[in-house]
């Protein structure tokens, strides 16, 4: 598994986000990602496919964090992370 900096800067910037406002939550919030990360490795076809797109999706079960992948045989690239439905991947 692979991440695009775009990736690693969504990260950041939900730490960042989050670490102010409770910075509790922001170990929860990685170890939710983490779970979602597994999940992956162990099955990389768990993600619901994207319309018109090559990528996947899957949400994190706690806190509803989206996570855009693409899958190239076994490969797993992960392109970006996101909370909300309208920002464009």
């Amino acid at each position: 598994m692979t991440f695009r900096d775009r990736a690693l800067e969504d990260i950041r910037a939900i730490t960042e986000w989050y670490d102010p406002i409770d910075p509790g939550v922001t170990g929860k919030i990685r170890i939710d990602l983490q779970r979602s990360f597994r999940l992956l490795l162990d099955f990389p076809h768990a993600g619901a496919v994207v319309a018109n797109r090559r990528i996947r999706r899957i949400v994190t079960r706690r806190y509803h964090f989206k996570i855009a992948y693409s899958l190239r045989g076994d490969h797993i690239e992960v392109l970006g992370i996101f909370r909300f439905q309208n920002r464009e991947r």
